[in-house]
C-alpha cells in the first residue's frame, strides 16, 4: 500500500531526470502509505499536528478503509468550531 500524489511524481521525476515516462510505474512514486486513524477519532490538536507532515490520514471503520481526512478537512472543522463560538 503507497500514495501516489502529485508531489511524489514529481520528486521522482527530479530525482530521474532522463527516466522514460513509458515505463514508469506506480510503484516507482508511490511514497509511504499514509496514517490510519479510527473513524471515531475527533479532529484534536493531534489530528491536526499529523496533518502537518502527511498529505492525509485514512479512515478506518470495523477494520476496511473507509475514508479519507485531507488538511482542508481539518481547516474547516477547525473554522466551523470557532466561528460557532463567536
Amino acid at each position: 500500500l503507497g500514495l501516489v500524489t502529485e508531489r511524489s511524481i514529481n520528486n521522482y521525476l527530479v530525482e530521474n531526470k532522463d527516466a522514460d515516462y513509458a515505463t514508469i510505474k506506480a510503484k516507482d512514486v508511490m511514497e509511504l502509505p499514509p496514517l490510519i486513524i479510527d473513524s471515531q477519532y475527533k479532529i484534536t490538536p493531534l489530528i491536526l499536528e499529523l496533518l502537518i507532515d502527511n498529505n492525509c490520514l485514512l479512515v478506518s471503520k470495523n477494520g476496511s478503509i473507509s475514508g479519507i481526512v485531507v488538511k482542508i478537512d481539518a481547516i474547516r472543522s477547525v473554522i466551523r468550531k470557532w466561528v460557532s463560538r463567536l
